[in-house]
């Protein structure tokens, strides 16, 4: 389910967090309430969707998630030989027998993504991607919401997803959504500076045995997926922004590049 709140200051998004989380933040499971993750994307317009950079690139095409692995894996070989690193990836005959033998043991589950580290690399690099990214930090989502949008009119939006405990009853839901950011991945530094974790939304095609990468539209209707869409103003960005430059949230800590570095430095002497 999607719920909508509005806000017309900055100054209260801090007790709209609070709020949302003590609101949608805890799931009923086995008698006991338990405290859900929480997720958190900033768009630049709240006319804008939930969707993947790869349904942007290719609105018409569907991939599954096998189809799409063989995509990013025909792309290593190009990919090492500029950066000179290489990713190790595993071949097909492990990598892709071990997937599908998931899948047949576990149809409505994806236990493992083939080169996940892989996968996130790419998103990060600019190449189409399925996965969705989030941050763990609400003021995080809010510097990329607002981010280059202070002589705009209209509203920024900030997505909250609260990930549903699994009960026996979604066992066989054939349309799911599936966390990533597991420790230890060793991928793109700004997947740490951003605090990033991604979402897989996908469905089970049991007929054809493979898991179809979906989109997040009937993934609303659904009432074990709790998302809270925050709309702000965007006259509130230069209070926004100086608020999260203040707590060390900027360009160039979010992105460590020389051009974030003199973004950073623009907006320190010519806005704030």
């Amino acid at each position: 389910m999607l719920k909508e709140i509005k806000i017309d200051k900055w100054s209260e998004f801090n007790e709209t967090i609070d709020k949302i989380k003590n609101d949608y933040g805890f799931q009923e499971v086995g008698g006991s309430r338990r405290k859900l993750e929480v997720y958190y994307r900033g768009l630049p317009s709240d006319n804008y969707k939930l969707s993947t950079t790869l349904s942007r690139y290719s609105p018409q095409k569907v991939y599954s998630v096998l189809e799409y692995a063989h995509i990013l894996k025909s792309c290593s070989s190009e990919i090492e030989s500029f950066t000179r690193y290489n990713w190790n990836l595993p071949g097909d005959d492990k990598w892709e027998t071990e997937y599908i033998t998931n899948l047949k043991k576990y149809p409505y589950a994806i236990i493992k993504i083939p080169f996940l580290e892989f996968w996130i690399y790419t998103r990060h690099h600019g190449f189409p991607s399925p996965l969705l990214d989030w941050s763990a930090s609400p003021y995080i989502a809010a510097f990329f919401a607002f981010e280059d949008q202070l002589t705009k009119a209209g509203n920024i939006a900030i997505y909250a997803y609260f990930e549903p405990i699994e009960t026996s009853s979604d066992s066989d839901n054939p349309s799911r959504i599936r966390i990533i950011g597991e420790p230890g991945l060793r991928t793109h530094e700004r997947h740490y500076l951003q605090q990033s974790w991604y979402t897989l939304a996908y469905l089970t095609d049991e007929p054809n045995n493979k898991h179809v990468i979906s989109d997040y539209n009937n993934l609303f209707l659904k009432e074990e997926y709790v998302f809270v869409k925050i709309i702000i103003p965007k006259s509130q960005g230069i209070q926004a922004l100086t608020y999260l430059h203040e707590h060390n949230i900027n360009n160039f800590s979010l992105m460590h590049s020389e051009e974030s570095l003199l973004k950073t430095m623009a907006f320190k002497l010519l806005t704030i």
